[in-house]
């Protein structure tokens, strides 16, 4: 009895292993879009069209304080959309990173 069950439990592992390995048990997406690009002209990079001003940084600036003060007051944008712009326009450079005498691209609202 105890060669029974080990013979169907091992044939239901191998069934397992099977179906896991020829259809796959995770579900697949239908449209899956595949790029390739030859060369380097194939390739262009969009860069979203947001208008700047450039600024040199002051003691006591913040990107939020340059924000206004190119808005001339209020702005008129959520704070995660400053944030999110002036990462886009300044690759690689977090807003509370900002050093003092550099100058970096702010967006105008």
């Amino acid at each position: 009895m105890k060669k029974l069950i080990a013979i169907v439990v091992s044939m239901f592992i191998l069934f397992i292993l099977y179906y896991d390995m020829s259809k796959g048990t995770l579900p697949v997406s239908k449209a899956e879009t595949v790029t390739s690009f030859t060369n380097k002209a194939d390739y262009v990079e969009e860069i979203p069209k947001i208008q700047y001003k450039t600024v040199k940084i002051k003691a006591g600036d913040t990107v939020l304080s340059i924000v206004e003060e190119l808005a001339n007051g209020s702005i008129p944008v959520p704070i995660q959309t400053i944030v999110d712009d002036f990462e886009t326009l300044n690759k690689g450079v977090k807003t509370h990173h900002i050093q003092i005498d550099k100058t970096y691209k702010f967006p105008i609202y």
